[in-house]
């Protein structure tokens, strides 16, 4: 190939790719934004109290996380957001199962990595969930692997024994606890919200 079909094939190529480029930014623009706010009707303490118990606890979380999307905070912000017994099942709600399928190490390196927008609560607002529930043991199985490095070593998990120490403790997860807690604190769950100013 000489000098000019090589230069020739390069700019084509070069001009290839700014089209394609063209295209996806006209696309993105066209389309519909992917993930928007749930529509989540409020509900009241009057309205909570006639929910049945095997639907409470997942209307606790519908209204926390409307609560949550409302304020617009993002997912750490739910001491700030919520009570202290309703910020409290709704970490545990956020989180419980995940950390039972995915590990310490996963939810830990999403954690851990700088810049990105958290799309769960932190491990650490998970530990004091369970201390507000006052669950001492999986409080402390979470503290332990929280101070816990990872040298990323990918076949060596250093949370290996956390993992277990929580699911034997976690079991098939602690719904019938956090039904009981939330019977308990209906009244102060969701006090009325405010309008900003």
């Amino acid at each position: 190939m000489n000098r000019q079909t090589t230069l020739f094939l390069g700019l084509a190529v070069v001009l290839v790719m700014a089209m394609f480029v063209l295209k996806a930014k006209l696309d993105e623009k066209s389309l519909p934004q992917l993930r928007k706010s749930p529509s989540i009707s409020a509900i009241s303490t009057e309205g909570l109290a006639k929910v049945p118990d095997a639907e409470l606890l997942d209307r606790i979380y519908l209204e926390c996380l409307r609560r949550m999307y409302a304020a617009n905070k993002g997912f750490l912000a739910g001491p700030q957001v919520l009570s202290e017994p309703a910020c409290h099942l709704w970490v545990i709600a956020m989180l419980e199962d995940r950390l039972r399928s995915d590990g310490f190490r996963s939810i830990l390196r999403s954690d851990r990595q700088p810049g990105s927008t958290p799309l769960f609560p932190s491990l650490e607002q998970l530990r004091d969930a369970y201390r507000g529930l006052g669950q001492e043991t999986p409080a402390s199985i979470i503290q332990d692997a929280l101070s816990r490095p990872d040298y990323g070593v990918d076949d060596q998990d250093p949370y290996a024994r956390f993992n277990a120490l929580y699911l034997k403790w976690v079991g098939t997860g602690t719904r019938p606890l956090r039904l009981a807690y939330a019977k308990q604190r209906l009244k102060t769950l969701f006090p009325a919200e405010t309008s900003s100013p």
